[in-house]
Parts: structure tokens; C-alpha cells; sequence
């Protein structure tokens, strides 16, 4: 039998809008609010897409950044996942406009997107990995891009401080000069009773209650608790089903939701926190396109090395949770 192909992360690329709103800039929230943000958050600004651009927009150059990084041409591109809660419209998908976009072979590649909220690029990356291994793609493009500044209610605090505007792009395929690199096993987990936690109406063919219901509801403390528990327990997971002390591993890059959040699952696990990555001081909580974004930034910083482990993790609205361990 044909050993099927490794999918190795063959190039990464980003982008953040040019608007920052820092924190002292919510002037609709009282003046004694704002420094809480930052203690239990760890967010000091986000960035903002200016009027006009678009989801796809964001995915688009995310997406030109990954490529050009590595002179490869769109037109090669199998296949593309665009990974996002906050698509341009319902149908059709975000996908097909980034595959225009971008200049991939029209009819000869495929493009959809997938939905599992701040988890969807870590299932995008798993999709991917099982398209490239059964042969059905030589190589897929995975974005995570979302605007979640269009769906926030702009006086609720208990959502508008904590996200920001983005998008992160992950080039996957083979590679035959680098046989031992790829993605070793991915896992992916929802639970669907507790979605209820994190929400949002606008997009959907739920009736709305009113106006305030169009916009994102969501459940702090039971989303943090989640994020810590389920966060923990699948890099742990992960670990033991691919016999790999955590020790072993060069870089942990998790969803950039909560600083503290990371520094308690690092606590947790026993690890220094300076084996994660952690850049949501200066963007807030990106969404699906956390991890693309943080991956992107820690490999050009060269904080790991080709040969490397990398551990990618995820947890979000679903409610659901993602770990991938890579070779880099």
C-alpha cells in the first residue's frame, strides 16, 4: 500500500487592518471600566476594518501574504477553506469571492467555508490534512478570517473590548525534501448543548427578538471556565495518543482569546508560559483567525525551527475545541 503524504505547513501569512482602537478610545464605556479590561483580559487595542472591506477582503490578503512569501502561484492552488463566523453573506460562499480574489484556476479548484467559530481554523486545518493524505489534493490553503466588528453591540461591554478584525492563512501540501515534517494527528471535539453560551442571531433564519438579539450574546465566566477546562485536557490528549511529552514541544500557540486564560492553561499543564505564543495584547480576540495570525507572527520571530514541534489549539463557540501537532 502507498504511504500516503504528509500535509506540511508550507508557508503561513497574515493580515490586520490599519485602524487601532486602543482602549482609553471606548469613550462609551464609563472612564472606571477601561482598566479592567486589559487585568482580566490582557487586551490594551484591536484593530478595526475601515467601512467597505469585507471578510473576503481580509481573507484575500491574508491569503496573497502566504503565497507571495514563498513565490507560489494561485494558479496552483487546489483547493481553498476559508475558515470564519462572519462571512461576507450567507451564500454564496466567502470562499469562491477570496478564490476570485486571489487568482486561483476557476473550475479546477474547489472553495467553501466552514464555520466552528474561534475553532474553525484548527478544523480547517484538519479538513485539510485529510483531502491532502487521501489524494484528493496535492496542497489546500486554510484561512481564518473574522470582522467581528460588524456584529458587536457597540455599548455592550461584555463583547465589544474583547475582539478585534483579521485574518491568518496556513499553505498546506507535500513536500518530499522534507519527509519527516507534516501534521501528526489533529483532534477535533464540539458539544452543542452548552452552545447557548456564545451566540449570534444576525446571519441566520432564527427570528429575531429585536434589535439588540442581531448582535453577538456571550457568556464570560462559563466561556472562560470552558476554554481552561477543554483547553487543557486536549493538548494534554493530544500528547498521549501521539506519545509526545509536552517537554518535547518547541512552540504552543493557542486561541488569543484571554491572556490569563493561556497563562492558567500553561499553570495547568505544568509548562513555562513562554512556550506559548501569545499576541492578543495589541490585536484582542481575533476569532477563527486567532491561530493563523499568532502562528504566522511566532514563525517569522523563528520561535520554532524547522524539525520542530509546534502544538496549535483551539476552543470557541459551538461550543467547540481543536489541537493539532505539526512537525514543523
Amino acid at each position: 500500500m502507498m504511504q500516503r503524504p504528509n500535509s506540511v505547513v508550507l508557508s503561513t501569512g497574515s493580515y490586520l487592518p490599519e485602524i487601532v482602537v486602543k482602549n482609553e478610545d471606548l469613550t462609551q464605556f464609563p472612564e472606571s471600566a477601561i482598566p479592567l479590561i486589559e487585568k482580566y483580559t490582557g487586551i490594551r487595542a484591536r484593530r478595526k476594518a475601515p467601512e467597505g472591506m469585507l471578510t473576503s477582503d481580509m481573507a484575500s490578503k491574508a491569503a496573497e501574504a502566504c503565497l507571495e512569501k514563498i513565490g507560489f502561484s494561485p494558479a496552483d492552488v487546489g483547493g481553498l477553506i476559508v475558515c470564519t463566523s462572519t462571512p461576507d453573506r450567507a451564500f454564496p460562499p466567502t470562499a469562491t469571492k477570496v478564490q476570485c480574489n486571489i487568482g486561483m484556476e476557476l473550475g479546477q479548484s474547489f472553495a467553501f467555508d466552514l464555520n466552528s467559530v474561534c475553532s474553525g481554523a484548527l478544523f480547517g486545518i484538519s479538513v485539510a490534512d485529510s483531502f491532502i493524505k487521501n489524494g484528493a489534493c496535492e496542497n489546500i490553503l486554510v484561512i481564518g478570517a473574522d470582522m467581528y466588528s460588524r456584529i458587536l453591540f457597540e455599548k455592550d461591554f461584555s463583547t465589544l473590548p474583547f475582539f478585534g478584525d483579521g485574518a491568518g492563512a496556513i499553505l498546506l501540501g507535500t513536500d518530499s525534501e522534507r519527509p519527516g515534517a507534516g501534521i501528526i494527528k489533529s483532534l477535533m471535539r464540539s458539544d452543542g448543548e452548552k452552545g447557548e453560551a456564545a451566540v449570534h442571531n444576525g446571519n441566520g433564519v432564527m427570528p429575531l427578538k429585536d434589535e439588540r438579539s442581531a448582535y453577538v450574546k456571550m457568556d464570560g465566566r462559563a466561556i472562560y471556565q470552558f476554554a481552561l477546562a477543554e483547553g487543557s485536557s486536549i493538548i494534554r490528549e493530544i500528547a498521549e495518543k501521539t506519545g509526545t511529552s509536552l517537554s518535547e514541544v518547541s512552540l504552543i500557540v493557542t486561541h488569543q482569546a484571554n491572556s490569563n486564560i493561556i497563562t492558567a492553561i500553561a499553570k495547568e499543564l505544568g509548562l513555562p508560559a513562554e512556550k506559548f505564543y501569545i499576541n492578543l495584547y495589541e490585536y484582542g480576540n481575533t476569532a477563527g483567525a486567532s491561530v493563523p495570525i499568532a502562528l504566522d507572527e511566532a514563525l517569522a520571530k523563528s520561535l520554532a525551527n524547522r524539525g520542530d514541534l509546534i502544538l496549535l489549539a483551539a476552543f470557541g463557540g459551538g461550543l467547540s475545541w481543536s489541537a493539532s501537532l505539526i512537525r514543523y
